[in-house]
């Protein structure tokens, strides 16, 4: 049998930290409210739908109207009720640059 000295014990234990914090964990942090994901941010569901539900509010030709979003990876499904082609298509364009949105589903209604 191979016996180790102290010192190479220390050695292999020194060595092998890095190692065990790199891959001892691949739970993700739910309190991160955004991550890197490559070269695009990633953003929380959470947090995402608010900042789309935000600037759908503060849009003075949108705020009269109860528009909902819900976030999912990246995506983007809004609904609601408009007057108009414009309004829906308004919509779609303030929730496509908010950052971390990557894809949107309009599926607001247009009332006749």
């Amino acid at each position: 049998m191979k016996r180790y000295t102290p010192k190479i014990l220390a050695t292999l234990l020194i060595a092998a930290i890095p190692a065990l914090t790199v891959t001892g964990c691949d739970k993700k942090n739910d309190s991160a409210s955004a991550v890197h994901a490559g070269d695009t941010l990633e953003v929380n569901d959470a947090e995402l739908t608010n900042n789309v539900q935000r600037a759908l509010i503060g849009n003075d030709r949108l705020k009269e109207f109860r528009i909902t979003a819900k976030a999912q990876k990246g995506d983007v499904l809004l609904t609601g009720i408009v007057k108009n082609q414009e309004q829906r298509d308004l919509a779609a364009s303030i929730s496509s640059n908010i950052s971390g949105v990557h894809t949107i589903h309009n599926e607001i209604t247009i009332a006749n």
